[in-house]
């Protein structure tokens, strides 16, 4: 029997280095209380390609460059913009991937297939060292769970083709709170874009449906070649 990951109860950011990881909450069945909707099982729908994925220039935990589109290459991808000042929408999103990460170490096919990516739109702030730290319960918690990259940017000015090409729109308030929508993106194999994830679809179901559906196509097209 599957058991689906219940939602973690974050604060604005992850846990530090050096504090406790953050514990998920296993239950038995049902729909996550933000829920009341059943997903359709995986495979009984096709996920339509929305858009091609663009590269970029970031920097990993240790301040290292990478190549985005490399960084996913050969994986399917949940992909995320967060910054670690946001104090509603981006823990939510950075919680449900949580639920997705340790889903994976139940389910050795997932955590082959999929990799879990965190990019801060605060370069400003967001430092490679305050990327680490706000990933920190996903980096010394790996065995078994498919990878979790934490990245930012060297500056606004490369991270502004990225936003323009997954469509992530943001305006800055005086205060520095920053307005956006929040976006989840899943990329297939190929680095195309097959679903887009507002706030009122993080449903840890419906994206390891969705998930799951994509490698049941790969399936499907191994067997026809």
């Amino acid at each position: 029997m599957l058991l689906i990951i219940g939602f973690l109860i974050l604060g604005s950011a992850l846990p530090a280095a050096g504090h406790d990881a953050v514990v998920p909450v296993l239950l038995p069945g049902g729909a996550p209380p933000a829920f009341d909707f059943t997903p359709p099982a995986p495979g009984s729908y096709r996920l339509p390609v929305i858009r091609e994925t663009v590269d970029g220039a970031v920097l990993d935990i240790g301040g290292q460059p990478r190549s985005l589109r490399q960084q996913m290459a050969g994986r399917i991808v949940l992909f995320s913009f967060i910054y670690t000042n946001c104090e509603a929408a981006c823990p939510q999103a950075t919680s449900t991937l949580y639920d997705i990460f340790y889903a994976t170490a139940a389910d050795g096919d997932l955590a082959a297939n999929l990799s879990l990516i965190s990019l801060s739109f605060d370069p400003e702030h967001d430092t490679p060292e305050a990327m680490a730290a706000y990933g920190y319960a996903a980096r010394t918690d790996p065995a078994g769970k498919s990878p979790w990259w934490f990245f930012t940017t060297r500056s606004r000015r490369e991270l502004e083709p990225i936003l323009r090409g997954y469509g992530q729109n943001l305006s800055l308030r005086p205060s520095g709170v920053i307005n956006h929508l929040l976006r989840v993106y899943l990329i297939d194999r190929r680095g195309r874009v097959r679903n887009i994830y507002g706030l009122e679809f993080l449903d840890p179901r419906l994206l390891l449906g969705d998930i799951r559906t994509l490698l049941l196509e790969e399936s499907a097209a191994a067997r026809t070649n």
